[in-house]
């Protein structure tokens, strides 16, 4: 406490108070208040405000949510206005629930090392995200909706249960990073968008390498080790930015 009262003082010396709007000034005290409350919830946790007194950066990885229903928290969030950092790793979540309002200053939610079965449909509320983690979940279904993340450039999901993924992902016209490794997939039924310049595909269930991955002319890194692949397909020299190709732990005996 004494750590926001400091902050608060320094603001206030930076920038005269009656420089402030009401508006503002009603959004510093939501923001301080609500580190308050989780200091008084979970002791020590890590934050970053900017100069204006805004939080826009929140670490509670493993903060132990008994008596605080973490599912909920979206929506809290959502009256943090400048907030662009949230982890939530390590917290032993199970599910989101739905976010009834829209999010425009998260740029990046990582999730992973939980336990989520699958997301909210309406993770699409979230307009301004560009990094998804949710590695190491026990996901076994996305939803459609996640192809409205039209901001979005990184999603990873390793290490989870997925044996399809959905048709929507091909909308993310701004992916540059899809990482899929360690899942049950066995092949990809669509193209994916171009714009993918990182693919990770290793250990899952491929036999081939996935045609539809053809047209990824941005590919600059192709994972497909630990698959069960016994020959590489003579299109993959075609990728002419590619740098990195994996392919350890596969029945490969030559190659093109």
């Amino acid at each position: 406490n004494q750590e926001l009262k400091y902050n608060l003082k320094d603001l206030f010396i930076s920038k005269r108070i009656e420089n402030f709007t009401l508006k503002d000034l009603s959004e510093i005290l939501i923001n301080y208040f609500f580190i308050k409350f989780l200091k008084i919830k979970f002791g020590y946790i890590k934050y970053e405000f900017n100069n204006s007194g805004f939080i826009t950066k929140l670490d509670l990885i493993n903060i132990d949510p008994k008596g605080f229903f973490l599912t909920d928290f979206l929506d809290l969030i959502a009256s943090l206005k400048h907030l662009r950092i949230l982890d939530l790793r390590f917290n032993n979540l199970t599910k989101l629930l739905e976010i009834s309002n829209e999010i425009h200053s998260l740029i990046s939610l990582d999730l992973s090392y939980n336990h989520l079965i699958n997301l909210t449909e309406s993770i699409d509320k979230l307009k301004s995200l560009k990094i998804l983690n949710l590695k190491s979940n026990r996901l076994r279904t996305l939803p459609n909706s996640l192809g409205n993340l039209t901001s979005l450039q990184t999603l990873n999901l390793r290490n989870n249960m997925l044996k399809k993924i959905p048709k929507s992902i091909k909308t993310l016209r701004t992916i540059e990073v899809l990482d899929l490794h360690g899942n049950k997939l066995n092949s990809i039924e669509f193209n994916l968008n171009s714009s993918i310049k990182k693919l990770e595909l290793g250990w899952n269930n491929f036999i081939e390498v996935p045609p539809r991955i053809k047209n990824l002319i941005s590919l600059e890194e192709l994972g497909m080790s630990g698959n069960k692949l016994k020959t590489l397909p003579k299109w993959v020299s075609s990728f002419q930015l590619l740098k990195v190709l994996n392919l350890y732990d596969n029945d490969i005996t030559n190659l093109p």
